[in-house]
């Protein structure tokens, strides 16, 4: 294990909603708006970002950023993932299926109808579909192009359009339940299953697809996957005992995998940053969330941020909790966090 350098986080808060699942930033690239999806009450909520006077609050090591809830509407099913179609459209996945959000930031009113006289000015809701049918719970959704991939806890995947248009059904493509999934291209999917191992799918083929898994390790829980930004043989994954592997697909008969052992407790995900994909970004049970240095050469042990270490470990004090979710903002390098207990986690990357 490489060395490791403990760090403080810029912004941590706590909201009156706890148990996020699920934080998203749109997929803006001058607005800092992110999505979160709750438990207890199901809910959804928008939240506005702003990066305050840097200089002066950082020399009274005050925060240096502010959030504030834009928006929340209620979500009447178990939810489970959350992904935006675009930069105005949010994608809800739960036990009755996938809800399409048409998000309106500026909160300008729309057209009431008899069925629905109150309409959130912020969340309107487009439609919602039960790709996999009626009480099939869904784990997991991605969205490429105009279509949707979404995971159910049987094991299916279902293609479906925006629209709600249902293009196909795969079936069996794993008998444990499939934690994560990724769109690798515009006809290929991979899953990260609980059984330990990945799936590589052709949409346009039948059959079970291409089942990978770390030979030189005992199978060990996924939970998490996350795609290279421009290297799609290339991946990490979150498992249940704390480690961040990356899997090498080259060379699809054997996976090559690194292992990074950087979490004490599950990891729930992980992401390459995506304008500097040698840092790997995961968060954990363990309250805690880290930057990894990767190159294509494997694992660098090296100093990467501070002259002594090769892993960068955040914490925070106010947040002992777990932290379930992490994504990143690419133009603003801007890492947001949704932990238990409601805290809403933002901080400037180096």
């Amino acid at each position: 294990m490489v060395a490791t350098a403990a760090h403080g986080l810029d912004y941590c808060e706590y909201r009156s909603t706890p148990h996020p699942v699920q934080i998203r930033l749109a997929p803006s690239p001058t607005n800092l708006f992110a999505a979160s999806l709750h438990f207890i009450p199901s809910s959804l909520s928008l939240h506005t970002l702003t990066c305050l006077d840097t200089l002066s609050h950082a020399a009274h090591k005050e925060a240096t950023f502010s959030s504030s809830v834009l928006a929340s509407t209620p979500f009447y099913a178990r939810p489970t993932a959350i992904a935006w179609a675009n930069a105005t459209v949010l994608l809800a996945a739960a036990a009755n299926g996938v809800s399409a959000y048409k998000i309106h930031p500026d909160g300008e009113p729309q057209q009431s109808t008899e069925d629905e006289p109150e309409l959130n000015p912020v969340f309107e809701h487009i439609g919602v579909h039960a790709p996999l049918g009626k009480g099939v719970a869904l784990n997991a959704i991605d969205v490429h192009g105009l279509e949707i991939a979404a995971a159910g806890d049987d094991g299916r995947v279902a293609i479906a359009r925006i629209n709600g248009q249902l293009v196909r059904v795969m079936g069996g493509l794993d008998t444990s339940r499939i934690a994560a999934l990724q769109w690798r291209g515009a006809n290929e999917l991979v899953t990260a299953s609980s059984s330990g191992q990945l799936t590589l799918m052709d949409t346009r083929q039948s059959g079970p697809g291409l089942r990978l898994s770390d030979q030189a390790h005992a199978p060990t829980p996924l939970n998490c996957l996350t795609i290279h930004p421009s290297q799609n043989d290339k991946l990490a994954t979150g498992d249940a005992n704390g480690v961040v592997g990356i899997w090498d697909l080259r060379n699809m008969s054997e996976a090559a995998v690194e292992r990074l052992n950087v979490h004490s407790g599950d990891v729930w995900d992980v992401k390459f940053h995506p304008d500097y994909p040698g840092k790997i970004i995961s968060c954990s049970e363990d309250g805690s969330i880290c930057i990894a240095r990767w190159s294509s050469d494997g694992i660098d042990s090296n100093p990467s941020w501070e002259p002594t270490s090769g892993l960068v470990r955040y914490q925070s004090r106010l947040h002992p909790l777990g932290f379930n979710s992490i994504d990143v903002h690419a133009e603003a390098n801007v890492l947001v966090a949704a932990g238990d207990g409601g805290a809403i986690v933002i901080h400037q990357l180096d």
